[in-house]
């Protein structure tokens, strides 16, 4: 499977029946080339101390299946964001 065609397919955590979007990028070990994790983005939404709401990164392990149009995973760990500087 290409990169491209992955990162079509729309993920889902089975566990709360939720959209997550689509994957943004994947990280792979370095010494065998296998994927580790999927980033999924969050929706770009700002909260009320003005972070942009944060992405996921699912571990590979935690991906139930890859279907022809999703991807079904177990669960999603929030992604570390950096403080936004002040103006």
């Amino acid at each position: 499977m290409r990169y491209q065609d992955f990162r079509k397919k729309e993920v889902i955590n089975i566990q709360t029946g939720k959209s997550l979007g689509y994957i943004q990028d994947i990280e792979f070990e370095e010494k065998t080339g296998c994927i580790c994790a999927i980033i999924v983005p969050g929706d770009g939404k700002w909260n009320f101390f003005c972070f942009k709401e944060a992405g996921c990164r699912i571990e590979y392990g935690n991906i139930v299946r890859i279907g022809p149009d999703f991807v079904l995973v177990n669960s999603c760990e929030p992604c570390k964001t950096k403080r936004p500087e002040l103006w």
